[in-house]
């Protein structure tokens, strides 16, 4: 049962699974890829934002209690899904700056398309004690 980190925890491996397949190339650096909002985009190449959490009932287990210790119980845990934004800067002149940012971009999608589930080796805290399963999905949005 993972901690009240877990959704922190769920960024960071999202985060460490692209700084190790986009550095040293599209990307120079691990440190220009971050868990922020895209507006805190000063110094860094590539942005990590949690930007919806809803509560999959679907996969949830049944509601109910479970036995913790011998004297303890506690609640079944929740399953979410968590969407997060990516999103490219670039420092590059005017002419290239969009080019840029798509080619960061087109990387990203395939290391998410190259893996469905985020490794054990990418997860800490709470997820990883509990070995915890993290699946990637991109998702469309809908455009008005």
């Amino acid at each position: 049962m993972a901690d009240y980190t877990a959704f922190v925890e769920a960024g960071n491996g999202l985060v460490e699974l692209l700084r190790e397949n986009m550095t040293p190339e599209p990307i120079s650096k691990r440190d220009l890829i971050s868990l922020c909002s895209p507006h805190e985009s000063e110094n860094n190449q590539l942005t990590v934002y949690l930007f919806h959490i809803e509560e999959d009932k679907q996969a949830a287990p049944q509601a109910g209690y479970m036995q913790q210790t011998r004297n303890m119980q506690r609640m079944a845990p929740s399953r979410f899904q968590l969407s997060f934004l990516i999103t490219a800067h670039s420092k590059a002149p005017a002419q290239m700056r969009e080019a840029d940012q798509y080619r960061v971009v087109g990387a990203a999608l395939q290391v998410l398309k190259d893996h469905p589930v985020i490794e054990q080796r990418y997860l800490s805290g709470s997820l990883a004690e509990q070995k915890a399963t993290i699946r990637v999905v991109l998702e469309k949005t809908q455009q008005d």
